[in-house]
């Protein structure tokens, strides 16, 4: 499966890193960290995703989707 965010698919495959957390995991705690700040949400997710390009869990395509998808959700927009 996809990685979803705000009801809006990255298709970004959601996978589990070496201490068994999915990105959608990732995504949940960023979301419950920042609820009410849109730009902090994205900035957070765009920092998760160059993570885990880096540790090759997510290929070089999928790290910007995941990144256009948060900004593109209305998480923490009011």
């Amino acid at each position: 499966p996809a990685v979803v965010i705000g009801g809006l698919d990255s298709g970004v495959r959601n996978v589990v890193d070496e201490k068994g957390w999915s990105i959608a995991d990732h995504v949940a705690l960023i979301i419950k960290e920042s609820p009410d700040n849109h730009g902090q949400f994205v900035e957070k997710i765009a920092k998760l995703a160059k993570e885990l390009k880096d540790r090759s869990l997510i290929t070089n395509k999928e790290e910007p989707a995941l990144k256009e998808t948060a900004a593109k959700s209305g998480i923490g927009k009011k």
